[in-house]
């Protein structure tokens, strides 16, 4: 159904072609109808392989529901939340957050993640979900199904090695961009696209010598020399504060126009948010707030 074709999904399953088909061969004659039609060397699902799918979906979905329950009662605990963030969200905001959660409800047990925004939307829209709550910058690029409730804003800033910016500079600017070398961020990140359209718009010409997915990892780059990060300001705030205690020296600047990232919570509209979930929103929320005071504290306005 996902590959199209016998040899793409066995190199999926990590098993050989004619075993792919001679499983599919006997589940068709155990059904009594086909679930392929075959054309031009690929395979076309059928109505009633559609069908099928829909509700084994459904019941994929369900058993884990049970699973999920059963793990609840044989721990005897008051249930079990799992929630997932994007990496620069996990280093302080998340597991603050879980702190302050448990510091009222000491019967709840969480499953925690950290994943890239385009995997944490995705998982959060299939039927059979993984996580009960994410929290993401925006969802933007995700699937259709996800409600999403803006809890804050994180301002964008600016992590440079010494003689990477000019002196005296108190904010960094497009313009201080041009020619300069940038650790790249990926395009598909809500911060990538960021930068990417307003450096095409404003016609601004960085160079890039290598690309990072992780906000935190771009400021690793960055310390090595390997060009000027552009990070959203707790993922900065909390660089600067480990790069002090080590010794090192690192430029922290804001950004001018102030661009900010949106702090957002979000949920499968399909399962909705139960009362767990919804509390663990409040506590998240609270820890963010916080987080936000910190970041202000050194200059780094969180918006």
């Amino acid at each position: 159904m996902q590959t199209g074709t016998v040899s793409a999904a066995a190199e999926r399953l990590k098993v050989s072609p004619p075993s792919v088909t001679k499983t599919l061969k006997q589940t068709e004659e155990m059904l009594g109808y086909p679930l392929f039609d075959r054309f031009k060397g690929r395979l076309q699902p059928t109505e009633e392989a559609r069908a099928l799918l829909k509700e084994a979906t459904r019941a994929y979905a369900a058993l884990e529901d049970l699973r999920s329950l059963s793990e609840r009662l044989r721990h005897g605990v008051e249930g079990i939340l799992r929630v997932a963030s994007t990496p620069s969200l996990g280093l302080q905001i998340l597991p603050n957050a879980v702190r302050l959660y448990l510091s009222k409800h000491k019967r709840m047990r969480f499953e925690l993640s950290t994943q890239h925004s385009g995997d944490l939307l995705t998982a959060l829209g299939r039927p059979a979900h993984g996580f009960d709550l994410g929290f993401t910058f925006g969802v933007e690029g995700g699937p259709p199904g996800l409600e999403a409730i803006e809890l804050g804003r994180a301002g964008i800033a600016c992590v440079a090695p010494p003689g990477a910016l000019p002196r005296g500079l108190d904010v960094v600017r497009f313009i201080d961009l041009d020619k300069r070398t940038l650790v790249g961020l990926d395009e598909n990140e809500p911060l990538g696209r960021i930068m990417a359209e307003n450096v095409r718009v404003l016609g601004v010409n960085p160079d890039s010598m290598v690309r990072a997915q992780t906000y935190r990892l771009a400021c690793d780059l960055a310390a090595c020399g390997l060009g000027i990060a552009i990070v959203d300001c707790f993922t900065a705030a909390s660089f600067a504060r480990a790069a002090r205690e080590r010794g090192e020296s690192i430029r922290v600047l804001p950004f001018e126009p102030a661009l900010s990232l949106s702090v957002t919570a979000t949920y499968s509209v399909v399962h909705g948010a139960p009362l767990a979930a919804r509390r663990m929103i409040e506590a998240f929320s609270e820890a963010l707030q916080e987080e936000q005071r910190q970041v202000a504290a050194i200059g780094l306005i969180a918006h």
